[in-house]
């Protein structure tokens, strides 16, 4: 899977909107109703999420901890990880909130 850019979203941002945004600027644009928007994106980025450890795990093994690449690395991971846990947050409120 490659990983595919996307804007961070901030916890005022539904998933919906963000996507169609991104699908403006001519990115990927995934399903966006309000039951899959969520559930699809979390998933996609999971799988963002596994490969670029995968890689961050190689280049730390090639470079060790400290190089550049392996810090740029990191924080992109970072910004996927932090995606992943808003969204999460927000489809456990909506079902708690019976949504």
């Amino acid at each position: 899977m490659n990983a595919i850019p996307g804007p961070v979203l901030s916890r005022q941002q539904s998933p919906c909107k963000t996507v169609l945004a991104a699908a403006a600027k001519g990115k990927p644009m995934l399903p966006c109703t309000r039951r899959t928007a969520a559930s699809s994106t979390i998933a996609v980025l999971a799988g963002i999420i596994d490969e670029l450890t995968g890689k961050l795990h190689e280049r730390v093994k090639e470079n060790g901890l400290s190089h550049p690449s392996v810090l740029a690395l990191s924080q992109e991971l970072d910004t996927y990880i932090v995606q992943y846990q808003i969204l999460l947050g927000e489809k456990k409120r909506a079902a708690r909130s019976g949504r």
